[in-house]
């Protein structure tokens, strides 16, 4: 492996970085993301943000690829993701403003 591509896992693994930049700055656009065949073959993933001020992480489903690839099918699980994603973060904004802060003491005999 060279210093200017990435190690593939499989035939579908983006290696080139000007390829994976363009990738990237499409998930930005379209704000999900889609991995066919790219970790396992055979296996593709949808994925979305969780963001709260910034990105935390992310909300993925895997399944058959041949299934995923259905526009329909990957659209509908996009909007329920999105959904998820929003649930969560909503959540944990909650929480994090019902968090009292921890007596200043807490952390002295640990």
């Amino acid at each position: 492996m060279d210093g200017d591509s990435l190690r593939a896992v499989t035939e579908q693994t983006i290696t080139d970085p000007a390829t994976l930049r363009r990738e990237l700055d499409q998930i930005a656009d379209d704000g999900y993301a889609v991995d066919w065949d790219e970790q396992a073959i055979g296996v593709g993933f949808v994925a979305c943000p969780l963001s709260v001020d910034d990105v935390l992480g992310s909300i993925s489903v895997g399944g058959p690829t041949s299934k995923l690839r259905r526009e329909e099918y990957c659209e509908t699980l996009v909007r329920k993701l999105e959904a998820a994603a929003d649930d969560i973060c909503v959540t944990y904004r909650q929480l994090l403003n019902q968090r009292s802060p921890l007596p200043e003491d807490t952390f002295e005999n640990i």
